[in-house]
């Protein structure tokens, strides 16, 4: 009976030596199985969670002696309930029995292939909703100011305006034109085109060159170079003019300006202290005198094409002299209609958006604005 006993506290103390040594040797595996799917992408089969599950066994038959493996096997018939009970289930805690671990992830925002050439359509929507302003240019692409200083220095010197205002106007309008009508090349992912008419002082054509911009939500197309030799096979056309309507309608001008509106910005002293009937038989008289004689420039608001008209209400002796005002004129039909009365100097940026060279404006547009750059200087 002692010798029963005896035999069975050493099978006891056997088995759990053994499960101690079990033990240490599965979390050993575990560790190395661990890491091992960690650095691999993660996939729950079967066999590993097998694997995981067996271990305690294999450990126990590798590490135990021939004697207290006889004393182990004796043990367990006597306490096999005992040891159903208090066996740790391994395989239900470990973390891989629950599958793959979705994350998750924020949308990233792609990016255009820069060796792929952009298509016209493509090209055109990157302008946003208006038409040839200057916010429409700023909407297409970047250009920094160090471009924009150096394409001034660069061209036949004259008055830009403060902040380079009527040279950016002169780019919104051509770089849409050239667009358009499809006059570029592609040099490599670069885009390259004419500015306009513009050259240098020795009469060699100036080129400006687009690439995609790669910042996310910035400006599609960024302005990267300016000079006058592009590395490109092939040079680009300049962009042409479209037609316009004829500046001598067959039929009645007509005023559709608010002249006596209180809150009107434009003061027009020559129209003050007289009838809305007057002021409009003025502007009409005015209208038709400058038309007649020329004095007309091409102007274009969005879409529509139409002229600047000077309005000499005082004086007519002297045409290249500052009118008192001008009007934007727009053809409907046979119609010329008056759209608005503005001080003349704000129509130059506009009107020189549409010639190649600053000279070629009728006189009193120059001088009216020398004449309000003066101003604003003193």
């Amino acid at each position: 009976m002692t010798t029963k006993r005896t035999a069975k506290k050493t099978a006891k103390k056997a088995a759990k030596k053994i499960t101690k040594r079990a033990a240490a040797k599965t979390a050993k595996k575990a560790t190395r199985t661990t890491r091992k799917v960690a650095t691999a992408p993660i996939d729950p089969d079967e066999e590993l969670d097998e694997e995981l599950n067996d271990s305690v066994d294999e450990a126990s038959v590798e590490d135990a002696d021939p004697d207290e493996a006889t004393a182990v096997r004796a043990a367990d018939e006597d306490d096999s309930d005992a040891t159903a009970e208090d066996e740790p289930s391994t395989a239900s805690e470990h973390p891989l029995e629950e599958g793959p671990v979705e994350v998750e992830l924020e949308p990233v925002e792609l990016l255009p292939d820069r060796r792929v050439p952009a298509t016209r359509d493509e090209l055109l929507e990157d302008f946003g909703g208006e038409y040839l302003s200057i916010q429409s240019l700023f909407e297409f692409c970047f250009v920094p100011t160090g471009r924009l200083a150096f394409l001034r220095d660069l061209a036949v010197q004259e008055d830009w305006g403060d902040n380079g205002t009527v040279l950016l106007k002169y780019l919104a309008v051509n770089v849409r034109l050239a667009i358009e009508q499809e006059a570029y090349v592609w040099n490599g992912d670069q885009l390259v085109m004419t500015v306009g008419g513009l050259t240098t002082p020795a009469g060699t054509p100036i080129y400006l060159g687009l690439v995609r911009n790669q910042d996310p939500g910035q400006n599609p197309w960024v302005m990267n170079w300016v000079g006058e030799r592009p590395s490109c096979a092939e040079l680009p056309r300049p962009a042409r003019l479209p037609q316009w309507p004829s500046a001598i309608g067959s039929g009645e001008i007509v005023v559709a300006a608010e002249l006596s509106d209180p809150e009107r910005r434009v003061r027009i002293p020559a129209l003050e202290g007289i009838t809305p009937v007057a002021q409009s038989c003025a502007i009409v008289g005015a209208v038709h005198w400058a038309l007649r004689r020329g004095l007309a420039v091409k102007q274009l608001h969005g879409p529509s094409r139409g002229y600047f008209v000077p309005l000499f209400l005082r004086q007519r002796e002297d045409a290249t002299d500052v009118p008192d005002g001008a009007a934007p004129v727009m053809t409907v039909g046979t119609r010329l209609v008056v759209r608005a009365v503005l001080e003349p100097h704000i129509c130059y940026p506009s009107a020189r958006a549409l010639v190649e060279r600053w000279d070629q404006l009728p006189t009193w547009l120059i001088e009216s604005w020398d004449a309000s750059r003066e101003n604003a200087a003193d």
